[in-house]
């Protein structure tokens, strides 16, 4: 089966970006817009985006991913993200793994 996406494109700065609203489901609810990267396999967020949902990350399991400039250490938090419209059907599932990052931590 192929599923078939299409996302909106936004103007920032000048230049159009591929962007989706989400909102991440914890003791608050966060809405925001995240850039649609099609190639990548995890969603990174700042770690203030977890602050703001009300996500302890106290306990979410460490994991370091590797990027151009090196290793970048991430706190994996589950089942925090959903489509942020009011609608849900078959084909909108919950990612489950949200990474995030801490700038003190990105070196």
């Amino acid at each position: 089966m192929v599923l078939t996406r299409v996302f909106n494109y936004v103007k920032i700065r000048g230049r159009y970006y591929p962007m989706i609203p989400i909102a991440i489901k914890a003791k608050y609810v966060t809405k925001l817009y995240a850039l649609v990267d099609s190639g990548a396999t995890i969603s990174l967020f700042h770690a203030s985006i977890a602050e703001d949902a009300g996500i302890d990350l106290s306990d979410a399991k460490r994991e370091y991913l590797a990027g151009v400039g090196g290793y970048v250490p991430t706190y994996i938090k589950n089942d925090y993200l959903g489509n942020s419209g009011s609608k849900r059907n078959k084909n909108t599932s919950s990612v489950h793994g949200i990474y995030f990052l801490r700038s003190s931590d990105s070196g």
